[in-house]
């Protein structure tokens, strides 16, 4: 390797070193520009992601008694409208994160996974 060379890559390295300083780095080592979002918080300032507004409810005690997901649909209708098979999946991921747990509710003749906090 020729001496210019060796120059170029070192002012690239150091250009690299100093936009890391200038940045800071997170508790993780990762670059502050590219730091991962926590999951919940990437919605615009001021309003709530569909699993944020039944997290919402779930403290507010509305899973107190076993709610199926057209209870839920119904109960979010009045502040946020969306299409029922949106409601389930969410009810689903937060019962995949230990958010919610699930219940068998029996209706008619038939059992269905009722959401219980």
């Amino acid at each position: 390797m020729k001496k210019n060379d060796i120059n170029k890559s070192l002012e690239e390295i150091i250009r690299i070193a100093q936009a890391i300083l200038d940045n800071g780095l997170t508790e993780t080592g990762k670059s502050a520009a590219v730091a991962r979002v926590p999951r919940g918080t990437r919605s615009v300032a001021g309003t709530q992601s569909l699993p944020d507004r039944i997290l919402t409810l779930r403290d507010s005690g509305f899973f107190k008694q076993a709610r199926l997901p057209s209870e839920v649909h119904a109960k979010l209708q009045s502040t946020y409208e969306c299409e029922l098979s949106r409601v389930e999946t969410a009810l689903y991921r937060l019962k995949g994160r230990k958010q919610l747990r699930v219940k068998m509710r029996k209706v008619g003749n038939s059992q269905q996974n009722a959401f219980v906090w």
